[in-house]
C-alpha cells in the first residue's frame, strides 16, 4: 500500500526528539499494515492514539510513545498530529482533543483543501519550521 504522511509541526518538532530516521520508518511501517490500528480519541472527530514502544530508551508501548494520527482513507494519507512519552503526558487532556479536534474540523469542512494544505500554510508563518530530512511517501516493498 502507498500513502503519504503529513506532517504537522507540533509532531515534527518532538519526532526528531524521539525518533530517529530508521525508528520513524519503522513507525510508518507498522502503521501502513495497521492503518486504523490506534484507538480513536471520543470527541475529535477520527483522531486516534497509537501506542508504540520506545526501544531507545527501553521503554515498551505502555510506557513508550503516543503518536496522535489521523487516517484519511480516501486520500490514503496520514495526518501525524502530536508525538509525546507517555509519562511526561499523564493522558490527553480534554483541551488538547478539543484543539487537535478543531483543526481536523477545518480540513475536512472545507472541499478540495487536505490538511497538507493547512500545514503548508503554517509553516510559511512559522520561523521555525524545518522540513522533515526523510521521504514522506511510502509503499510496500
Amino acid at each position: 500500500m502507498n500513502a503519504l504522511f503529513v506532517e504537522l509541526p507540533e509532531f515534527s518538532r518532538h519526532r526528531e526528539k524521539f525518533l530517529d530516521d530508521d525508528a520513524f520508518r519503522a513507525l510508518q511501517g507498522m502503521m501502513l499494515k495497521m492503518p486504523e490500528a490506534g484507538v480513536v480519541l471520543e470527541g475529535t472527530g477520527g483522531l486516534r492514539k497509537l501506542r508504540y514502544a520506545d526501544p531507545h530508551r527501553s521503554r515498551g508501548k505502555r510506557s513508550g510513545l503516543r503518536v496522535i494520527y489521523y487516517w484519511c482513507d480516501a486520500e490514503r494519507q496520514f495526518w501525524l498530529f502530536r508525538l509525546y512519552v507517555k509519562v511526561d503526558v499523564d493522558d490527553d487532556t480534554v483541551g488538547s482533543r478539543r484543539v487537535s479536534g478543531k483543526q481536523l474540523a477545518r480540513a475536512l469542512a472545507k472541499p478540495g483543501r487536505s490538511l497538507e494544505a493547512t500545514t503548508r500554510q503554517s509553516r510559511k508563518r512559522s520561523s521555525h519550521y524545518r522540513a522533515p530530512k526523510h521521504p514522506v511517501k511510502m509503499g510496500a516493498s
